[in-house]
């Protein structure tokens, strides 16, 4: 097995940060229509909105987009909230998880609704789509 499929099925099989936060500035559901995936993300901001300090997600999506939730539970916890703003699937990708060109919609589900959540509650930036966020 390769050393992404290993991680993949180790994020899958013991999802980290799968479950609803108790308190979230920040609630955002997305469907990936291709696959039926469905997933909420939620965040909780600093006092000064400047970082997240909580992030979960929720629902049963499959092995690709849990695996991807689950990671960027790691890797969101105390990030400065601009600093995700910028974030694409490269960044995904030259960071911590590199997959088939088939199975990158599933890998951003998770960010692409973190985004756009944040995008709504701080009313700033501009939401993106699928589309956008694959681009870079």
């Amino acid at each position: 097995m390769s050393e992404v499929a290993s991680l993949i099925q180790a994020y899958a099989a013991q999802p980290i940060g799968q479950w609803v936060l108790e308190q979230f500035d920040i609630v955002y559901e997305l469907e990936n229509s291709l696959c039926g995936d469905d997933i909420v993300v939620y965040a909780l901001l600093s006092s000064d909105k400047l970082t997240i300090e909580k992030f979960s997600h929720a629902w049963s999506p499959q092995m690709f987009t849990l695996a991807s939730a689950s990671i960027l539970a790691e890797q969101v916890q105390w990030e400065l909230v601009s600093t995700v703003l910028q974030w694409w699937v490269s960044t995904m990708e030259n960071r911590w998880l590199y997959v088939s060109p088939r199975r990158k919609r599933a890998t951003v589900t998770a960010l692409l609704a973190l985004h756009n959540g944040l995008v709504e509650y701080l009313s700033q930036w501009e939401k993106r789509d699928y589309e956008t966020i694959l681009q870079q």
